[in-house]
């Protein structure tokens, strides 16, 4: 992890999300949570900010783990709404609420389309006025939705940060301050150069960074992506290792192991992508 998060911040990442849904978050115990924070703090550098998912089944738990972010190195904690159970929109403002009252470190929403609750635009304006709440991460599975809350929070004192990569011309075009991609864990220059080029207004630049994301997207149309979270992990994991990133493909969730034919549809998928210099062939 120390290695991979020196690569990520080098290729272009400003910082890392460690321990989020990529990073198999509701699979790891506590010592693995803290491990892989201080890891990672350690591969990115001081400069590098560290948001670390402190999320599970309760607020004294999210507590607990936001405790440990902060001695760990973590910059924020981020939070999702409770695992399993479903919450009014007033309970998950107390929900939050009560978390960033006793968190040491900042603390960002995560709201993803696969929980219970969602988090609805009223309820992230209400939580933004919290002065320990500074960001929102969405991951919600209709872009049209999405953009609506990033609307709704531009003049709210709170950074929108858009996590589904189909989306991400569209947010930035409408004023998303960043980006946490799943598939920046293999391809942090596509990433960086949308950034930049909007930075930039540079649109047609833009355009084309958000073709070769969506080109690497076909990654999650695999079946065996699509079907488990095994899977899923697994290719990430793969097309990282390719790269030379990691040494392994390991993940905390059995029940899938990848073929030759397998692995070739990835380095397949991410070579048409222009992910591979001559260098990082295999």
């Amino acid at each position: 992890m120390k290695r991979f998060s020196g690569i990520l911040i080098d290729r272009g990442c400003h910082g890392l999300f460690v321990v989020g849904s990529t990073g198999e978050q509701p699979l790891l115990d506590e010592d693995q949570r803290r491990e892989l924070i201080a890891a990672a703090r350690e591969g990115a550098g001081n400069e590098a900010k560290i948001y670390a998912g402190v999320s599970g089944c309760g607020a004294k738990q999210a507590i607990r783990y936001a405790c440990n972010a902060e001695k760990d190195g973590a910059d924020a904690a981020i939070v999702m709404a409770p695992f399993f159970l479903a919450c009014s929109q007033q309970g998950l403002v107390e929900y939050i609420r009560h978390i960033a009252d006793a968190s040491p470190i900042p603390v960002g929403i995560y709201n993803h389309f696969r929980m219970p609750s969602q988090f609805e635009n009223e309820t992230l304006l209400q939580l933004a006025k919290h002065p320990n709440i500074i960001a929102v991460k969405d991951t919600d599975s209709d872009v049209n939705r999405s953009i609506s809350k990033l609307n709704a929070l531009k003049e709210a004192p709170i950074s929108f940060f858009q996590g589904r990569e189909p989306f991400l011309y569209d947010s930035f075009s409408a004023g998303a301050e960043g980006c946490v991609s799943a598939l920046a864990n293999i391809a942090p220059e596509a990433h960086r150069q949308l950034y930049d080029a909007f930075q930039a207004g540079n649109l047609e630049e833009a355009k084309k960074c958000q073709a070769k994301i969506d080109s690497l997207s076909r990654i999650f149309q695999l079946t065996d992506t699509r079907t488990s979270f095994a899977g899923f992990s697994y290719s990430i994991r793969q097309v990282a290792k390719f790269r030379g990133w990691l040494d392994d493909n390991y993940g905390m969730l059995p029940g899938f192991t990848g073929t030759d034919a397998y692995n070739r549809k990835l380095f397949n998928i991410a070579s048409e992508a222009g992910l591979f210099k001559d260098d990082e062939r295999i």
